[in-house]
């Protein structure tokens, strides 16, 4: 037996005698408010996500979360089926679409698709400019 064995052995056996002693330490009692602290802190707080080692992205309670993964999976068959029973609104929401003009319409819609490309191109010249000391 080499001494990597011995010491995995050694560590196996450490470990198992801390499980046991633990067993017998922390009754059923101690451990349910800890379990209940952890599973209201995993489902009621928010989350933080680490994007990259600068930054940091806060996500909403996961409770929060699967509760929106529910609404919209309900809505997506609920919404249709409503829509489909009450025709005069999609009748009064495609009027009004009209009535506004419909290349008025196209034209919101393409400003808010092109907003921000060129808002980010924009910036990009600027950085350029400025990395270069052009003014």
């Amino acid at each position: 037996m080499n001494n990597l064995e011995k010491t995995k052995t050694l560590q196996e056996k450490l470990s198992d005698k801390i499980k046991e002693s633990l067993g017998d330490m922390i009754t059923e009692e101690d451990l349910k408010p800890l379990v209940d602290r952890s599973i209201e802190q995993m489902l009621m707080e928010d989350r933080t996500i680490e994007t990259d080692s600068y930054s940091k992205r806060i996500k909403p309670p996961l409770l929060t979360e699967l509760i929106q993964v529910e609404v919209q999976i309900h809505c997506q068959k609920i919404v249709p089926e409503w829509l489909a029973n009450h025709p005069e609104i999609m009748e009064k929401a495609f009027q009004e679409v009209f009535d506004e003009g419909i290349f008025q319409t196209i034209q919101k819609v393409m400003d808010n698709k092109i907003y921000g490309p060129l808002i980010d191109f924009q910036n990009k010249i600027g950085e350029i400019f400025t990395r270069n000391n052009i003014t």
